[in-house]
């Protein structure tokens, strides 16, 4: 479910928490307890999610050889779901569906190579994966071959390129992300 399902999962979590609180707090002792167990299942489901995606993300991004950003494989109904909250439609159809995030290593190097390792591996994964989805939300400046693509891409209706956030993070979701600078939005590449 990418970041955006974790944060989706957050917001629920403390949802629980609050409905646990108040039940115990006024004496209803057994909802208390349900809300309490459900709060302890989200609890794992996070714990793991944050596991598997970590993993999975690591070992695509060294399997394809990728310096700068991560691919994360998102489920086609979140995808939907997520485009249908934006309030946007797509014309094109797609394969497969990756939230693309930075990779930690990349961010410590100085500006310029990053710029370059991102514009390179962005540059290889249209190439190499064409009929893919990409989704991202990131206040990182977009190398401009990109940023181009992606104009022309919504410009034909395959592709979503807005100014600020897909949802609101939840509380205790730290994120690096300037939210005045925040741009979000998905991309299909289109096959040659």
């Amino acid at each position: 479910m990418g970041v955006k399902g974790r944060d989706m999962l957050l917001w629920l979590f403390w949802g629980v928490t609050i409905m646990s609180l108040a039940c115990l707090l006024g004496g209803y002792v057994r909802p208390g307890y349900f809300f309490f167990t459900g709060q302890v299942i989200l609890a794992v489901i996070l714990f793991y999610w944050r596991y598997l995606t970590r993993k999975t993300a690591a070992r695509m991004s060294s399997n394809l050889g990728l310096k700068a950003v991560g691919l994360v494989p998102l489920r086609r109904g979140w995808v939907g779901f997520l485009i249908w909250l934006s309030g946007h439609r797509l014309e094109g159809r797609w394969i497969k569906a990756y939230e693309v995030h930075l990779l930690p290593r990349a961010k410590k190097t100085s500006l310029t190579l990053f710029l370059e390792e991102m514009a390179a591996d962005l540059e290889f994964l249209k190439a190499r994966m064409p009929g893919c989805l990409f989704m991202w939300e990131t206040s990182a400046p977009l190398p401009a071959s990109i940023r181009e693509y992606v104009r022309g891409q919504a410009e034909r209706g395959m592709a979503i390129w807005e100014k600020g956030q897909w949802f609101p993070g939840p509380p205790g979701a730290g994120k690096d992300i300037k939210k005045s600078k925040c741009r979000y939005g998905c991309v299909i590449v289109s096959e040659k």
